[in-house]
């Protein structure tokens, strides 16, 4: 919520209503980075846990078939 700049305000005043405008705007956007980047992350997360699965799956049944080629 924006600081209105009723007057009569002195310049000092006015320059303090503006910088607290703007670092609420600046905080905001800083909210949504923060969530996206955190949407990125989980999604990359989730991504390499996937593929080490597979990767793991791979393995095993190499292991898998080294010892029946070994029987």
């Amino acid at each position: 919520m924006s600081v209105s700049l009723q007057q009569p305000m002195r310049p000092a005043e006015i320059a303090l209503v503006e910088l607290a405008n703007a670092n609420e705007t600046d905080i905001a956007q800083e909210i949504v980075d923060r969530i996206a980047a955190d949407t990125t992350l989980q999604n990359n997360i989730d991504a390499e846990e996937t593929a080490r699965k597979a990767a793991d799956t791979t393995l095993q049944n190499n292991i898998d078939a080294e010892e029946t080629a070994r029987k």
